[in-house]
């Protein structure tokens, strides 16, 4: 029997628009339960710039029935569960997992967080220390702040260059009013309720309770309502912060495409031959060869109206420009010949595995399913996905590289004791094939 017959996803949307995904899988004796909404940091504007993060936190607070963060974390432990939540620009989510015999105490937990916060003051004045905190850890320690600044140098001074986390001065001077304003952005039609593990669809759908009534009754929001205003043609940017430090940390990005572009698995496959794994040609250059790096690695980030492949590492400051050079050269030669035809083969199975080794696990199952639907409002099922990445040609990726490596696409982050900032935009003309001063 194929493992996939076993968890076949079923999506239902009751009345009030709130849509219902279940992933059956028989063969565990856990559950996944997740609340996601495609509301994220990408709703936010300069006055509230970290709200999303923070309204996640504050979500397990205290609500009229479980009146504090306490009771909550111990309700949930009690039952023999883990619980957590994450935010990110084009999304926040809730979940726990645990045993299968409690799913309907899952969902009454989640639907009272997710819908009566209460955001009580003296919590609330208390989490922004935590959230403070936190802003610090990602300004004092360098792998953070080169991602930071990534994005910064990716995006500008648009929505997506902004850090998700805010800044000191917008988080001190949050207000309840402005989490209970913030939070209804949130709306059944922008809100899912997946369910992966040892359930089926009617169990689910009989304990959504509350969440299942929910309506939004005076709404000043709608989707359609967004104005992201990302500018996909920024000039070349570079993004460079010296500080004391025993290495240098780089960021390199090129902007690729968007969520829905039949040119993802192309880019999927680009990115695993660069920077997935020890195969890897980031791995093999920088660690194996050169000697130059602990960690190196690569990443797709998609949204929905642009995309971008980040190139990451930690090298000796001493080496940053040739480990930069070296790197830029590889991938102008991926421009020129492709890649070869065994490390093509490797970065297909390479995803291919990454991908159904995921599906093994309730969490893995549920969180690509619900995201599917959350973000491209469908499913598609992994073997249709692992079929197009076997499709990708060594001629798809030439033309690829080709076609995106152009200035306007270029950023660059280096955070390190490092300091000469042209020698770094020579760099990045070399990739442009222009005059490398």
């Amino acid at each position: 029997m194929c493992y996939y017959s076993l968890m076949t996803p079923e999506i239902s949307t009751l009345s009030n628009g709130l849509r219902v995904l279940s992933v059956p899988n028989k063969s565990v004796e856990t559950v996944n339960v997740m609340f996601l909404t495609s509301i994220g940091s990408r709703e936010e504007e300069d006055r509230n710039l970290g709200i999303a993060h923070f309204l996640e936190h504050m979500a397990f607070k205290g609500t009229p029935t479980r009146p504090n963060p306490i009771e909550i974390n111990r309700e949930i432990e009690r039952l023999g569960a883990r619980t957590n939540a994450f935010t990110w620009q084009e999304y926040t989510g809730y979940f726990i997992q645990g045993n299968k015999a409690h799913l309907a105490k899952y969902l009454d937990i989640l639907s009272d967080i997710y819908l009566n916060s209460t955001f009580p003051e003296t919590e609330m004045e208390k989490e922004k220390g935590v959230i403070i905190e936190e802003i610090k850890l990602h300004k004092d320690e360098p792998m953070y702040r080169a991602s930071d600044l990534f994005f910064a140098a990716t995006f500008g001074g648009t929505v997506l260059g902004r850090s998700i986390l805010g800044s000191e001065e917008t988080i001190k001077k949050m207000t309840r009013e402005d989490f209970v304003e913030f939070r209804g952005k949130h709306a059944p039609e922008n809100t899912i309720i997946a369910v992966a593990g040892n359930t089926n669809t009617e169990d689910v759908i009989e304990n959504v309770d509350e969440i299942g009534r929910w309506k939004v009754e005076d709404r000043r929001w709608k989707i359609e309502d967004r104005r992201w205003g990302v500018e996909k043609n920024r000039k070349t940017e570079l993004l460079l912060e010296t500080r004391k430090s025993e290495q240098s940390h780089f960021r390199l990005g090129i902007k690729t495409c968007n969520l829905f572009s039949n040119l993802v698995p192309v880019c999927d496959v680009l990115s695993a031959h660069i920077g997935s794994g020890l195969g890897s040609m980031m791995f093999e250059t920088l660690r194996e060869k050169m000697g130059a790096a602990y960690y190196c690695a690569s990443s797709d980030i998609y949204y929905k109206d642009v995309g971008v492949l980040k190139l990451s590492a930690g090298v000796a400051t001493n080496r940053l420009e040739e480990s930069l050079k070296r790197v830029i050269e590889e991938i102008m030669e991926i421009g020129e010949i492709g890649i070869g035809e065994k490390q093509l083969e490797r970065a297909k199975e390479y995803i291919k595995g990454g991908l159904f080794m995921g599906m093994e696990t309730t969490e893995g199952a549920n969180g690509y399913y619900a995201f599917d639907l959350l973000l491209k409002g469908r499913l598609e099922e992994p073997v249709s996905y692992a079929h197009k990445i076997d499709l990708v040609t060594n001629e798809d990726i030439i033309k690829f590289v080709r076609s995106i490596f152009k200035p306007e696409n270029l950023s660059l982050a280096v955070v390190g004791d490092y300091s000469d900032n042209v020698k770094l935009t020579s760099l990045l003309r070399l990739w442009l094939r222009q005059e490398s001063g």
